[in-house]
């Protein structure tokens, strides 16, 4: 279970495969802390329960609440 309080806000997941690497396309909203603005921040994520952004991500898939889309 993750320690910190706030659930991480995922606007998409995608698989990523073009690469070679087990990791997925996310698009998170995050607060960006020089403007307070609300913005999309594009990452790929390593499928890895180490990595808080998965450990997250596969929370919210296992409860029904998240999807992960095929690559392109």
């Amino acid at each position: 279970m993750l320690d910190y309080q706030e659930k991480i806000k995922f606007k998409s997941v995608k698989k990523l495969t073009n690469l070679g690497f087990d990791e997925l396309e996310v698009v998170i909203e995050e607060i960006n802390p020089k403007t307070g603005k609300l913005e999309d921040v594009r990452m790929s994520v390593p499928q890895n329960l180490d990595n808080k952004y998965y450990e997250q991500l596969k929370e919210q898939v296992d409860a029904g609440k998240l999807t992960i889309e095929d690559a392109d």
